[in-house]
């Protein structure tokens, strides 16, 4: 494009002259200067575009640079360093490091210009060095770069361990002392029931035999009254039954305040008697 205008800059519809090395050199600047800033090499092509300005250059080359030249800068991207110590103070007189290459005027606070795309800031700080990768944007301004140290890492606190309950021992009394005590009653007030039906009739029986009494009479007196024995008889072995279960019981260790262990230990010695 360059090449074309500044062919026809040359161009006069009456007098010809021969091309300059001057005009030469100012066309090439402003091709290479377009070549670079279309590669994102936009120090190299501004300064491409600084030489196709000059007073020597065509003025139709001159202004078309002009302007390239100040499209290049505004879409230079910059950045603004901060080196900082392990409290958070600044640094300013550490030594900053831009792809390698040290720049004095990184720790003054100013913004430093670069090209777009990947960069590395390093320094040293307290003997240690620390770096930032970055990628730049086309006309990303002032952006900020904080170097400092990594902060040490908490010291790990371990969690409290859990206080363990005291141990409490238990005999609980077993279910089975319940239910033989129970069985004990209900078989003992059956025995003194039927005990106390007999006695009726053996009175009743003792004023009208042997005249009027039958047989039948006897018998169901005697029923009652072998009833009555074999009642108490199974009441008194489930009453001893539930002595002894209640003796022997096992003993239960478990945590204080814990129910539910209680009800585990006592299921447990159930099973186990």
């Amino acid at each position: 494009m360059t090449l074309a205008i500044f062919a026809a800059s040359l161009v006069y519809p009456v007098h010809a002259r021969a091309v300059s090395p001057a005009s030469t050199a100012c066309a090439r600047a402003a091709e290479e200067g377009q070549a670079l800033r279309d590669e994102g090499k936009l120090f190299s092509a501004k300064a491409s575009f600084g030489r196709c300005i000059r007073s020597e250059c065509p003025k139709v080359i001159a202004t078309e640079c002009a302007a390239w030249l100040d499209d290049v800068t505004a879409r230079q991207p910059s950045i603004v360093v901060a080196v900082r110590d392990a409290k958070g103070n600044d640094v300013s007189d550490a030594a900053v490091l831009i792809d390698g290459v040290p720049r004095a005027d990184a720790s003054s606070g100013r913004a430093i210009v670069l090209d777009p795309g990947p960069h590395v800031v390093t320094s040293t700080i307290a003997g240690r060095a620390v770096e930032q990768r970055i990628v730049l944007r086309e006309r990303e301004k002032s952006r900020k770069v904080a170097l400092e140290p990594p902060q040490a890492a908490a010291p790990r606190v371990p969690p409290p361990r859990p206080v363990a309950a005291p141990l409490v021992q238990e005999r609980p009394v077993p279910l089975v002392s319940y239910v033989l005590g129970g069985v004990s009653v209900v078989l003992g007030g059956a025995g003194a029931g039927f005990g106390i039906s007999a006695a009726s009739d053996y009175a009743k029986l003792e004023e009208s035999c042997p005249t009027r009494c039958s047989d039948t009479d006897i018998l169901g007196l005697r029923a009652k009254t072998v009833t009555a024995d074999i009642a108490f008889s199974l009441a008194i072995a489930a009453a001893v039954g539930a002595v002894v279960v209640y003796l022997v019981r096992p003993t239960v260790v478990r945590q204080a305040g814990s129910k539910e262990a209680a009800w585990v230990e006592l299921s447990r010695g159930l099973v186990r008697f």
